[in-house]
């Protein structure tokens, strides 16, 4: 399970994607906000004769972390030991974090996953099958 927006470019990739095309897998991407009608949906066509409840659980929501950097050198070095909360520094620095972290290195095809998402998000159900066969058994065209 990966995030297309996030994390995924070195797992989505041109061979990743031809592979697919190659393959043909039932493969599906949705919104992980959309979890819950993949668990009806399972629950429906392999365990019907349980009642399933929808299973939310978010165990992490009631922990408060406060994560901070530390600033150390800078002009004249007057930033020594600065407390910067991470959001603010993440802020001013995601602009250049991409480059200096050499994240891109093994990417290619990202033109594709952004096509993807967009049709992804365009789609009410946030809900897009990108391969396979359709529930009628028709052949589901790769949609870029």
């Amino acid at each position: 399970v990966a995030e297309i927006g996030m994390g995924s470019t070195r797992m989505l990739t041109c061979e990743t994607y031809q592979t697919i095309k190659d393959n043909n897998p039932n493969l599906v991407f949705m919104h992980y906000k959309q979890a819950g009608q993949l668990q009806k949906l399972l629950s429906k066509h392999h365990c019907p004769n349980r009642v399933t409840k929808e299973v939310r659980a978010n165990v992490g929501s009631t922990k408060k972390a406060s994560v901070s950097v530390v600033l150390e050198g800078g002009p004249g070095n007057n930033n020594n030991g600065t407390l910067v909360p991470l959001e603010d520094w993440l802020r001013f620095k995601s602009p250049i974090l991409e480059y200096s972290l050499d994240l891109k290195r093994d990417v290619s095809c990202q033109g594709i996953t952004r096509d993807l998402e967009e049709e992804l998000f365009a789609c009410p159900t946030e809900t897009l099958q990108i391969s396979g066969r359709s529930y009628e058994g028709r052949k589901v065209l790769f949609p870029v």
